[in-house]
């Protein structure tokens, strides 16, 4: 489960196995903004990486094991 914070934060949960279901935080991706909001936030098909877009004309790509910014894409209106 990825939770924005709505400023500067991504926070990386995993729901626990046991019957209470849990959310266990795994990692914290200290985003920079520099301009506007962050629309979405998805992990890929594995759980490893995480992509995280925005209307500051950025997509980032994020690997979830070391909480590290890993690419930085142009997109859209914001380039």
């Amino acid at each position: 489960l990825l939770v924005w914070n709505l400023l500067d934060m991504i926070e990386v949960y995993q729901l626990t196995d046991n019957h209470t279901c849990h959310l266990l935080l795994i990692k914290m991706l200290h985003v920079r903004v520099r301009r506007n909001h962050i629309c979405d936030v998805q992990f890929d098909c594995t759980g490893k990486s995480a992509i995280s877009g925005s209307d500051n004309g950025e997509v980032h790509l994020w690997d979830i094991n070391c909480g590290q910014l890993k690419q930085v894409l142009p997109h859209g209106k914001g380039k």
